[in-house]
């Protein structure tokens, strides 16, 4: 018994590294994913093989100080004992995942709605620009700003045809488009899209969202570091136009929500944070702006 208890600790402590080591990598391929996902999550595999590792650890464990015991209990009690061990830890987590623990921030948003991700989550680090460059882009997101400042709020933004295409979502903000302007041709005086602290018609702007069609990455700003993105696969509900899932949804519950996966392929998208006081710290051009909370 007490050979095992050490055999089962050691599978349950290699299962819990594997779990947080998937988890780990899963938040840092997904930057908003702590914003939204349970503290127990039982769709996260790095979750599922942490519980794992804990029960292993507590059976294991308890066989080791427990052994010569247990040894001499019957098979039946010994079984017990282990239905006991494993049913206490289940018991435990079903619990924290129906808990307020479970839920991600709250922000009034319809409970269907998932956030869609943006980029792969890495922070890329500037490069340095030659006077030049630097000269012509630093225009450049002047200009920008003084396009972000004439839609200061949402009322502003609807009364230039711009529309809601997804609820606020945390480090992104809402998303407001224009459909009308969308083509293959990128133009700091006409961005795509539209970017708010909520979706209220007094709600602020807090960036802007250039949107271009083409099978290539545009020629945007100056310089080499407006690193644009593509949602492949997003949840559309069509009759809305509005955004029900992201990339991670599956075809079954996406229908479920009333939407269709979406290609996307196409479609490229860049963040712009130059509104005075939302100021990404990631970069004017990250895909996240960790001030959106």
């Amino acid at each position: 018994m007490n050979k095992l208890g050490v055999r089962l600790t050691a599978i349950g402590a290699l299962a819990q590294a594997v779990g947080l080591g998937i988890d780990a990598w899963r938040h840092g391929h997904d930057p908003t994913l702590a914003a939204r996902e349970a503290l127990v999550s039982f769709t996260n595999p790095g979750h599922m093989l942490l519980l794992g590792g804990i029960v292993l650890v507590l059976i294991g464990a308890s066989m080791m100080v427990l052994g010569p015991r247990l040894d001499r209990l019957s098979r039946a009690l010994r079984v017990a004992f282990t239905v006991i061990v494993v049913a206490s830890v289940g018991t435990s987590s079903a619990l924290a995942a129906n808990s307020s623990l479970a839920h991600g921030h709250d922000h009034g948003d319809p409970p269907s709605s998932s956030v869609h991700g943006h980029g792969d989550g890495r922070v890329i680090p500037d490069r340095p620009l030659d006077p030049a460059t630097r000269a012509r882009l630093a225009r450049q997101l002047v200009e920008a700003r003084q396009v972000a400042l004439r839609y200061q709020t949402v009322a502003d933004a609807e009364r230039a045809g711009y529309r809601a295409v997804t609820p606020y979502f945390p480090l992104l903000g809402a998303h407001f488009i224009r459909f009308i302007v969308i083509d293959g041709t990128f133009d700091i005086e006409q961005p795509e899209m539209l970017l708010y602290d909520g979706t209220n018609p007094t709600s602020r702007i807090v960036g802007l969202s250039y949107y271009v069609t083409g099978n290539r990455e545009p020629e945007g700003f100056a310089g080499p570091d407006d690193h644009w993105h593509r949602h492949i696969g997003l949840c559309i509900d069509t009759k809305r136009a509005f955004v029900v899932g992201d990339e991670q949804t599956t075809a079954q519950e996406c229908t479920r929500r009333g939407g269709v996966k979406v290609d996307g392929r196409t479609g490229w998208m860049l963040h712009v944070w130059v509104v005075p006081g939302w100021e990404s710290p990631l970069g004017v051009f990250s895909a996240a702006n960790p001030q959106l909370r």
